[in-house]
């Protein structure tokens, strides 16, 4: 075998310098599958046993993010054992803290959904009040943007990004959007006084300018009422 073709030069590189980041992001993706298949197999079971399902809920979704988290760690790790452009390197590198940004996010949303869906959704049905129904997924989505538009931050400022900037054009623009709104907000606003005051109740007769008829339908923008 002819070992110097083995040190031809394919941009920048040798080939066996190629083969070699190629190795290691093949061996992170074995690795990443294996820890992944080690937690399902055993960990899995052991939590199983447990008297709480928080750790349960853990190992189930912390599987498919550590793998891909492992992954990029493994691409980052072979990508420094490479000699590419200034530039290309620098950005090769931002992306690949991006994603793992992403991946941590991810992660954290949907931890955050099973911990309220397996803790605060059920103590919200069993509560009298219809109130808390309807704010309870305007607060999780609520939750869940701010989470993400944190992440969004993060990764543009390791952009190189001027993130005050953007977060002023941000503000700006959300003015504008609530100026525009105005109507829909008070909307809001007041569907939330009816559901926490109750002046009235669904199959309940009322008269709300000049019409007459019953409520058939609270919601949190508006209410129905089908006339006489």
């Amino acid at each position: 075998m002819n070992w110097e073709y083995l040190d031809k030069v394919f941009y920048n590189n040798t080939l066996m310098d190629w083969g070699l980041a190629f190795a290691k992001i093949l061996a992170a993706v074995v690795i990443g599958n294996f820890i992944s298949w080690i937690m399902k197999k055993f960990i899995q079971k052991v939590t199983s046993r447990t008297e709480t399902h928080i750790d349960d809920m853990l190992i189930k979704m912390i599987k498919t993010p550590l793998m891909m988290i492992v992954i990029l760690l493994g691409i980052k790790i072979s990508v420094e054992g490479l000699t590419f452009p200034e530039k290309l390197d620098i950005w090769i590198g931002r992306l690949i803290y991006v994603a793992l940004v992403f991946v941590v996010t991810w992660f954290v949303t949907k931890m955050f959904d099973a911990l309220v869906n397996e803790y605060i959704t059920p103590i919200v049905k069993k509560s009298e009040s219809d109130l808390d129904d309807l704010l309870l997924p305007i607060i999780q989505k609520g939750v869940k943007m701010a989470i993400w538009a944190l992440a969004i931050i993060i990764s543009l400022d390791n952009a190189g990004y001027d993130v005050g900037t953007i977060i002023a054009g941000l503000g700006i623009g959300g003015l504008a959007f609530a100026l525009a709104a105005q109507d829909t907000i008070s909307n809001l606003f007041g569907g939330v006084t009816i559901l926490a005051d109750k002046p009235f109740s669904i199959n309940d007769r009322i008269k709300v300018n000049g019409m007459d008829g019953i409520v058939e339908e609270i919601g949190i923008r508006s209410s129905r009422i089908r006339t006489l």
